[in-house]
């Protein structure tokens, strides 16, 4: 405890220099208006009706939302506020506030908020807390403090209660009603430091960020017989450099300190030089759960006029984590290259990207799986009439085996081939335009799920579509023929049909209202098997251009073909939404 609030200590002396410096800038502040208030609140209600609950498991959902601006003599204080809920009461909602003011320099973050210190320390993971961004001249820092979960605990009373439309992280199903069993969870707390020099162009920053589970936060038995309580230290670099105009260079680095169990006292003795170690574990005691694990990435970036050039290489260790992280991949070593060019005053165009990678860094694994991606296009727009995109995407996973006891029975394979034609007719004047596209595409999948037994997919789409604005008198309308056919174990599915919209605004188009059907005829193997539909009408009303009302719904059916669906599918949607403008 004492060491918390020592660390704590820091964070606030951080956060006094800088608003001490925010204080001495106030100078032209009577120049500045005394209040001027922006923003939107809205929300908005849907509910879905159908036969498959697996397919749209969120019966009724509403949310409100508010994202406010108070700017008092030029210091800006953004406010937002989130309130959602998958059922129509208040005991499950999920409401969030938070603000983030700004003034020059500084932003101070109070409430649900996130701050971002690199890709492998703090990144995209909310907390409740508060912190600071600071950049006077050219100093680079940051830091914060708050809850990165609240403590759940085992809750029997809630076991097998039916829960419609719920999303917890550990559900049963039992005759098609999702049955709900909180996963209980620690207190998790955490703090976080970034100290950099540097512009935008040109910066160097260190970060070090420290999260743990509150063990006193549980306290009956059967919650921590569930989970193991954890603890986390990281600490990293990234550094951006502009050589020249044409030229840059990012590189990003941390290394993740991991404990896995802090109930046990075991420990054991890492390979640390004795003076390291004494400093690692002034923020994390090393004990026998622990794990230290690294991950970086590198890229290089050449820029000029006709033609770019990006390279990448990242290294991510197998159990890398970070608790500032909701998501990441580990156990990844990958190279990726991204030229392009173009001619002709950039009336032709070439984008490509080449990517490897593969798993099984540390070789336990008995396969070790390799992955290779290849995305290239060529675009040629001879005018402003005709052009067309060409496209090619590659996949290709296969899995070599690390022993010689492994079976090839179990190894997996993938490849995968897509062909994508894109030609497009546009006529544009000042009384309407006239756009005739055409959308072909080739898809070829080998997924060996078994070498000795492989499954190919086939899928041909293509579609005509014409869409045609009068610009006086708001109408637009679509008109279109597709035709699919995919072949997968056996199974031939082949559908026709069409698509046609309407829309038509009014009032200088304060009212619009649109409406687009599709309806394909479907045979499997050559029996007719059903219809697909789907339609949907969509409402917007916009008031004094403040108040904006949406009302839309859709219907969708679509037959049991073995491919996509395995069952009849049915699904009736309403959305109804509201936002206010200041």
């Amino acid at each position: 405890m004492k060491k918390i609030l020592q660390k704590n200590i820091v964070l606030l002396f951080f956060v006094g220099i800088s608003f001490h410096a925010y204080s001495q800038d106030l100078e032209n502040i009577t120049k500045q208006k005394p209040l001027r208030i922006s923003g939107t609140i809205g929300g908005n209600y849907s509910s879905t009706f159908t036969n498959d609950t697996g397919r749209a498991p969120l019966p009724s959902s509403y949310n409100f939302n508010a994202n406010i601006n108070f700017d008092v003599f030029g210091f800006s204080v953004p406010l937002t506020v989130v309130l959602s809920n998958g059922k129509f009461n208040v005991v499950n909602a999920f409401n969030q506030f938070g603000m983030s003011p700004h003034y020059k320099w500084l932003t101070v973050h109070a409430g649900y908020r996130q701050i971002t210190f690199s890709e492998f320390t703090l990144s995209n993971q909310t907390f409740l807390g508060g912190g600071i961004e600071a950049y006077p001249g050219k100093l680079r820092i940051g830091a914060m403090l708050g809850r990165f979960a609240k403590a759940v605990e085992y809750d029997t009373t809630l076991f097998g209660k039916i829960i419609p439309g719920s999303y917890p992280l550990e559900a049963q199903y039992l005759n098609g009603q999702n049955y709900y069993n909180r996963q209980t969870s620690y207190s998790r707390l955490g703090y976080g430091f970034k100290l950099g020099y540097g512009t935008k162009n040109n910066f160097f920053d260190l970060m070090l960020f420290k999260a743990f589970d509150k063990k006193s936060s549980l306290k009956d038995t059967i919650s921590k017989n569930r989970v193991l309580p954890e603890e986390n230290f990281v600490v990293g670099f990234n550094t951006f450099q502009r050589v020249t105009k044409h030229f840059s260079f990012d590189v990003n680095a941390a290394t993740s300190i991991y404990t896995y169990n802090t109930s046990s006292e075991d420990t054991i003795p890492l390979q640390f030089d004795k003076t390291v170690k004494n400093l690692i574990e002034t923020f994390i005691k090393l004990r026998s759960s622990t794990q230290v694990q690294a991950a970086a990435s590198a890229d290089f970036t050449a820029v000029y006029p006709n033609f770019s050039l990006r390279a990448q290489y990242k290294l991510i260790q197998p159990y890398y984590r970070s608790m500032g992280i909701a998501m990441f991949l580990s156990d990844l070593q990958s190279i990726m290259i991204s030229p392009s060019f173009s001619f002709f005053k950039h009336k032709i165009q070439f984008t490509n990207s080449f990517q490897t990678q593969h798993d099984n860094l540390n070789r336990y694994k008995i396969f070790t799986t390799h992955r290779n991606l290849i995305n290239s296009t060529i675009s040629v727009n001879p005018n402003n009439k005709f052009g067309i995109d060409i496209s090619y995407s590659g996949f290709n996973l296969d899995q070599k085996k690390n022993m010689l006891k492994a079976a090839d029975s179990t190894r997996l394979a993938q490849q995968s081939k897509t062909i994508t034609l894109m030609p497009r007719l546009m006529f544009v004047n000042q009384n309407y335009s006239d756009v005739v596209s055409l959308a072909t595409s080739f898809t070829n999948i080998n997924n060996k799920v078994s070498v000795k037994n492989p499954i190919r997919t086939t899928n041909f789409y293509t579609t005509l579509t014409n869409i045609i604005n009068l610009a006086k008198s708001g109408w637009s309308f679509t008109a279109g023929l597709n035709y699919n056919a995919a072949k997968s174990a056996g199974i031939q599915l082949i559908s026709t049909g069409g698509v046609v919209g309407i829309a038509k605004g009014f009032y200088n188009n304060r009212l619009s209202i649109s409406n687009n059907t599709t309806v394909l005829s479907n045979r499997s193997n050559n029996n007719h098997i059903g219809k697909t539909i789907s339609s949907d009408l969509q409402m917007n009303v916009e008031l004094k251009r403040r108040n904006h009302f949406t009302i839309g719904g859709n219907y969708t059916q679509s037959p049991a073909n073995g491919i996509y669906n395995q069952s009849d599918f049915t699904l009736y949607r309403l959305d109804v939404g509201y936002q206010y403008t200041f």
